[in-house]
């Protein structure tokens, strides 16, 4: 296997050390100011609300505490195939695969709904071609489709067959996805 490299020294020669520092002195204001909630930052409908000022330090450190275990995750990715070209592949390869499984949930869970086979795969078909599957690819927002149908194929069953099991299932799965919509964003 050949390694990637780019030559990025055309790239830093441009850069000046002083563009540098203020392109990050504006960065950590922007942040700071969002973070703090300065009015104006987050658009003038944001003040009408009531929990406009959240206890933000607060709400960061229970952030990170929930992020723990993607932490972990990615501690224990990279620590059994080091930091090398094969550990960011199968990191690729996981997320592709979590994006590749959407598509017969989607199948699976408009079979379920609509029992009809060829509108349940024209509509995995469509999802199929949707480019949500590949415009957010280094991101685990693609498992939200597989929350979404493992939720309502719970939860059409526990109505259906008055079944407590496929109830708790679906109360699983939703605690499961609230619990990850806390770190999406974070990437192998």
């Amino acid at each position: 296997m050949t390694s990637c490299s780019y030559d990025f020294s055309n790239y830093r020669e441009a850069l000046s050390k002083k563009g540098l520092l203020l392109l990050l002195i504006l960065s950590l204001a922007i942040v700071a100011m969002v973070f703090f909630h300065i009015k104006g930052m987050n658009g003038p409908w944001y003040f009408k609300w009531s929990w406009q000022r959240l206890n933000s330090p607060r709400t960061f450190v229970f952030t990170l505490i929930a992020a723990v275990p993607f932490f972990v995750g990615h501690y224990l990715h990279f620590r059994v195939l080091g930091v090398n070209s094969t550990a960011s592949l199968t990191g690729g390869l996981i997320v592709g695969a979590l994006a590749a499984a959407g598509i017969p949930m989607t199948l699976l869970t408009l079979k379920r709904l609509f029992e009809n086979t060829e509108a349940a795969f024209q509509g995995a078909s469509f999802f199929a071609l949707s480019p949500g599957l590949i415009v957010f690819f280094p991101e685990f927002d693609q498992i939200y489709p597989i929350f979404t149908c493992s939720m309502l194929l719970f939860w059409s069953t526990a109505v259906t067959r008055h079944s407590r099991l496929y109830a708790a299932c679906f109360g699983l799965v939703l605690s499961l996805a609230i619990f990850w919509r806390i770190q999406s964003g974070s990437r192998f």
